[in-house]
């Protein structure tokens, strides 16, 4: 059975959001170098790492929204540190969050700070 024909087979939001965040976790475990938030921040060109961080801000975002019955007051404050439309603030301090975990996966490391930020 094809990936896409699971994923059409599960029906709520959240179970989706949980089946994508496998697959992820599946594709992250089967690359040769560990690409943990040390590996983004330090060894990927800047261009590259922010559009990383920017595309994993934006799926924690909708991710939110979809869960939480389309709540545009998390989706707004989690979009903040999103580097098209946050503020150079905003950006910054998640950048500095991101230095003290080094080791650890960037998508856990930005759902954490954005979690205790946006009092989700």
């Amino acid at each position: 059975m094809s990936v896409l024909r699971c994923f059409s087979k599960v029906r709520s939001t959240a179970q989706r959001t949980l089946f994508a965040l496998g697959l992820l976790l599946a594709t992250q475990s089967a690359e040769a170098k560990n690409f943990n938030t040390g590996f983004v921040l330090n060894d990927m060109q800047d261009d590259e790492a922010n559009m990383l961080i920017d595309g994993v801000v934006r799926g924690i975002a909708y991710a939110h929204y979809f869960q939480n019955n389309k709540d545009n007051k998390g989706f707004d404050c989690i979009m903040g540190y999103a580097h098209g439309s946050g503020t150079a603030k905003q950006i910054h301090s998640l950048h500095v969050f991101f230095e003290n975990y080094l080791d650890k996966p960037l998508g856990g490391v930005a759902y954490v700070y954005l979690r205790k930020k946006c009092n989700l």
